[in-house]
């Protein structure tokens, strides 16, 4: 059998390769050579198709009928290797079951839902930055800040109780940068597949006991659900270790880069009036910047093509979704950060079907972040070089030392949070 062999010198599947960051150089060489290239990765033992193209990634996340996601929708998986969750996951699962499950995902991320929710997610935001404001200390953003939010957020999507959330948020990092060694020191976790198996086996649990009673959440949604089948216990395990995991990892990777961006570049939260409009703009900016999904996986389902190119039944085709938002034939100066970039169409969720459900969420997160960092600082001081996180799934910073500069350091600015609190 021939050798695995990387398109050049860099492996994509390789851990090590985003250890100092996204890899857009190696992209940009992929990129050149043509939207669709044949490539490989040793690490991993995958041969597959790297698709860095903006037009291509698109054609290949819209065509679900000749691309499917039942197989697994990260590198490591294929029809040889198919995910244990494939067909059950609304990530992992072709329609109709794609269909049915985010049907009855859908009203949980609605923007009625989630404008219902961001008075809450405020003000656990506030809660958390009015210490750090008063006292002026240093603290790790990453850590404290980006990382928490997301999954206050998570917790009010699934009805979590507050005494859980520190070991789920362990858990659920752990997943998609178990291969990044901090990670698995500072969370006690030493693999995926362990934080994969305790949070199924925590999701399991609590599905059952929903089943007979529960608060109007989205747990008790799926396990109450009667058409046009009712889903087993397993199957919404999975869908809400799913929701998790994406809820907390690349919302909080998009909200490190935020405080990176306005720490190294002070003009660029000067422009941060307040305004929907500037918060929108800078907000989708970000999002395209920092990328916090490296990859989404398709397996060509027949013989077919992409961008032109031919491709075989089984073959597998990997959307770089940092590359694509770095394509000159998409965005103008793409090596640029431009908070008023507009039109802004970026792939940080993704595209088609599979379009990151929980899109609206996030964005109001990040806005809310954006809006209080404005209004209550002024500045943002970097303390030290940023980390990166060392991992094939997910791109962002893991550690990022930071001092607020609050407005008026006599005394807090920051109302005391509203009565109704989180769950």
């Amino acid at each position: 059998m021939n050798p695995i062999l990387s398109f050049d010198d860099t492996d994509l599947g390789a851990p090590d390769t985003y250890a100092t960051g996204p890899p857009h150089t190696a992209w940009a060489r992929r990129r050149t050579a043509g939207p669709v290239v044949r490539d490989g990765s040793p690490a991993l033992g995958r041969r597959f198709w790297s698709v860095t193209g903006w037009s291509a990634a698109r054609e290949l996340l819209g065509r679900p009928e000749d691309f499917s996601s039942r197989y697994g929708m990260v590198l490591g998986y294929g029809p040889d290797c198919p995910d244990p969750a494939g067909q059950q996951m609304i990530s992992a699962c072709d329609a109709p079951q794609h269909t049915h499950l985010r049907a009855l995902m859908h009203g949980y991320f609605t923007p009625r839902w989630a404008r219902t929710t961001a008075q809450a997610l405020e003000d656990a935001l506030r809660t958390r930055l009015a210490p750090l404001l008063r006292t002026g200390e240093p603290f790790d953003f990453a850590r404290d800040i980006a990382g928490h939010l997301p999954m206050e957020a998570a917790c009010l999507i699934l009805g979590l109780p507050p005494h859980d959330r520190d070991e789920l948020y362990a858990l659920a990092t752990s997943t998609l940068s178990g291969t990044d060694p901090d990670s698995a020191r500072d969370h006690g976790v030493l693999t995926t597949a362990t934080a994969h198996a305790e949070l199924f086996t925590y999701f399991l649990r609590l599905t059952r006991v929903r089943r007979g009673a529960g608060d109007d959440d989205m747990i008790r949604a799926l396990a109450t659900a009667r058409a046009p089948e009712p889903l087993t216990d397993q199957e919404v395990a999975a869908n809400c270790v799913g929701v998790l995991i994406a809820a907390t990892e690349t919302t909080r990777l998009a909200l490190a880069g935020a405080g990176t961006i306005l720490a190294a570049h002070p003009d660029i939260r000067a422009l941060l009036s307040g305004s929907a409009e500037q918060l929108r703009t800078t907000g989708e900016e970000i999002l395209r910047w920092t990328s916090p999904a490296t990859h989404v996986l398709r397996t060509a389902t027949h013989d077919t093509t992409l961008a032109g190119y031919p491709i075989a039944a089984g073959d597998l085709a990997v959307a770089w979704l940092g590359a694509a938002n770095r394509d000159a034939h998409a965005f103008d100066r793409p090596g640029v950060f431009d908070p008023a970039r507009t039109p802004n169409r970026h792939m940080a969720f993704g595209h088609g079907p599979h379009h990151c459900i929980g899109a609206t969420v996030a964005r109001i997160e990040l806005a809310t972040t954006l809006r209080i960092l404005h209004t209550e600082t002024t500045g943002v001081e970097l303390l030290g070089p940023p980390t990166h996180l060392r991992s094939i799934h997910t791109s962002g910073y893991k550690s990022l030392p930071l001092r607020l500069l609050a407005r008026r350091p006599d005394r807090a600015r920051l109302r005391p949070p509203s009565t109704t609190g989180l769950p």
